[in-house]
């Protein structure tokens, strides 16, 4: 396993069954844009599906000038849609904190994703630190 990558989110599917990954990507400043910018985060996101056989990429989220420490952000919405109607089981972020800013963010978001009203197969939500 990759440094960064939370140990919940297997490298490998169980069988031969396809992961639907839906990726997340977020910036809320100006600075952010350049090395950690959307594009960044996608192309690293991207690369990281494609070493995996049994990962497809189904969707791909984002928030650009919005703040992590929210709930009331469109592309996070739209990604909580995509896992509550079974398009997405696996999310991948390029860092955790892409995915909020505080725990409490983080958290909301997990338990969100992982209500049973909603859930198809148990979600998870995978760590990719990509360094350089």
């Amino acid at each position: 396993m990759q440094q960064g990558t939370v140990p919940c989110a297997d490298d490998k599917a169980e069988d031969t069954e396809i992961v639907a990954v839906g990726a997340y990507m977020r910036v809320s400043t100006a600075e952010q844009r350049g090395k950690y910018g959307i594009p960044a985060q996608a192309q690293a996101i991207r690369a990281f599906v494609g070493e995996r056989s049994s990962w497809r990429l189904a969707g791909a989220r984002e928030d650009m000038g919005e703040s992590g420490s929210t709930d009331s952000r469109p592309g996070l919405k739209a990604l909580l849609g995509d896992i509550s109607s079974g398009q997405v089981n696996l999310v991948l972020v390029h860092r955790l904190d892409r995915l909020g800013r505080t725990e409490a963010a983080i958290w909301r978001c997990i338990w969100e994703a992982d209500r049973p009203a909603i859930r198809r197969r148990p979600p998870s939500i995978a760590d990719r630190t990509v360094y350089g």
